[in-house]
């Protein structure tokens, strides 16, 4: 049968076949009509063209100033009309041809209930889009200070993402600067090496995560001066490739900072 006709399915693997097609006319809309589909990967396959939100069971609308380096014409599709929420977790489609930006609703925990999604090594390209919400970053310092509050129907919804891997784009890849990371405070891996990524290293990273890999970009400027409950977990950086001058943690000194060397998982 076609897949689209198995409603019970749950995880699809089609990684190393030799698929061709293009991701919105023939992987999108037979995803989307799989209620309990939970874990895809696509991997080392010949699909092309652009993601979309139908991906998530979304309306879509990806050109917005995020996910499209700046530009200020958008693109509305509404998901299929027979389309149904999403349960997907993980997508994984790693060497692949897929290519411009990645929709906004990708990664937003409002629309989005992706844990882990894994895209190196395709042809994608623009701004990286903002990952979860600012207000989240700030709770998570809170409870991490042991600020304990009742939670509010005003509070942003919790990002459910636990892996971000992007690297190693042809073309390229992503542009400008790095989104807030600790505004996803479970994320775990952070794979943005071989992209074009500019500006500094955040500030803040998020409290649980164990790979941070950066290398190969455009970032400038020196290594933060991270709080220690950030890199408890820290088992992998890579910051090599990048414009890196002057002292590391904020000293003009080339001197690791205490945090960073200290971290009792880095490897």
């Amino acid at each position: 049968p076609e897949i689209a006709q198995l409603p019970l399915l749950e995880v699809l693997d089609l990684s190393l076949n030799d698929r061709d097609g293009e991701f919105g006319s023939h992987v999108a809309p037979v995803l989307s009509k799989l209620p309990k589909l939970e874990a895809v990967s696509l991997s080392l396959n010949r699909i092309r063209g652009q993601l979309s939100c139908e991906l998530v069971g979304a309306a879509e609308s990806d050109g917005d100033d995020e996910g499209s380096g700046g530009s200020s014409k958008k693109r509305h599709h509404a998901s299929s009309s027979d389309s149904l929420p999403s349960r997907l977790a993980r997508f994984t489609a790693t060497h692949n041809r897929l290519s411009g930006p990645i929709p906004s609703c990708l990664l937003d925990p409002s629309k989005s209930p992706i844990q882990e999604l894994s895209l190196a090594a395709n042809e994608l390209s623009g701004r990286l889009p903002r990952i979860g919400d600012e207000r989240e970053a700030e709770r998570e310092a809170e409870e991490e200070g042991g600020k304990r509050r009742k939670s509010s129907p005003a509070d942003p919804p919790r990002s459910p993402l636990r892996v971000l891997s992007l690297g190693d784009q042809a073309g390229g890849g992503f542009e400008g600067p790095l989104p807030c990371l600790a505004c996803a405070p479970g994320l775990e891996v952070v794979q943005l090496q071989g992209n074009s990524l500019s500006g500094e290293l955040p500030a803040v990273l998020p409290p649980r995560v164990r790979e941070l890999g950066l290398a190969g970009n455009a970032l400038e400027g020196g290594v933060p001066p991270w709080s220690a409950d950030s890199l408890a977990l820290l088992e992998a950086l890579s910051l090599d490739g990048n414009a890196l001058g002057g002292g590391l943690g904020g000293s003009r000194r080339a001197e690791i900072p205490a945090s960073v060397s200290g971290a009792p998982s880095l490897r």
